[in-house]
């Protein structure tokens, strides 16, 4: 997370240098399941009609906002989760 070069271990591979940047990871990944959930009960909302905008091409427009927006979360969740790291 930090840059930090981390410790050597018993062959395990290590992906923090220290509880610090292990906890900052954690809530990332909670902040970004927490939005992701929020967009995708909007995406949703829009799937069953339930939001109350009345111009079709603003609907339109909102909807696909919406959808764009669940997909940078997922490939942000994925990146988050991902176990692969570059060195």
């Amino acid at each position: 997370m930090c840059g930090e070069p981390l410790p050597a271990d018993a062959g395990n591979r290590r992906r923090y240098c220290g509880t610090t940047c292990r906890r900052e990871a954690e809530f990332e990944i909670r902040r970004a399941n927490g939005l992701l959930y929020r967009a995708e009960k909007r995406l949703q909302d829009f799937a069953l009609g339930t939001v109350r905008i009345y111009d079709a091409r603003q609907l339109k427009q909102r909807r696909e906002e919406c959808a764009a927006e669940v997909e940078r979360l997922r490939e942000r969740l994925r990146a988050l989760l991902s176990t692969d790291t570059e060195d």
